[in-house]
């Protein structure tokens, strides 16, 4: 998972097992490390535009994303992996 952060919008990845953060690019896909941006996409929720969905054509990954910027609330980061689950689909 990852998530864009309140201050500037930039993109930190969430580990699954350990839920450590890391500063990732916006411009790269974390699977497969291309940074050719006709290859990588992302789509909104129409609700809220909250929620990301990052996807990469070439290796055919994706990750949810949260923005930050765009919560009014704290957000429990791990457990915002289980209340995405429907992105999975």
């Amino acid at each position: 998972m990852a998530y864009l952060d309140r201050e500037n919008g930039v993109r930190w990845l969430l580990c699954s097992r350990c839920d450590a953060t890391w500063l990732f690019q916006r411009l790269e896909c974390p699977y497969c490390g291309i940074q050719n941006q006709n290859a990588l996409a992302y789509f909104t929720n129409e609700d809220s535009r909250m929620y990301r969905l990052y996807v990469c054509e070439e290796c055919r990954a994706y990750i949810k994303a949260i923005d930050l910027r765009r919560t009014g609330k704290e957000i429990l980061l791990p457990l915002e992996r289980l209340t995405t689950l429907d992105m999975d689909k």
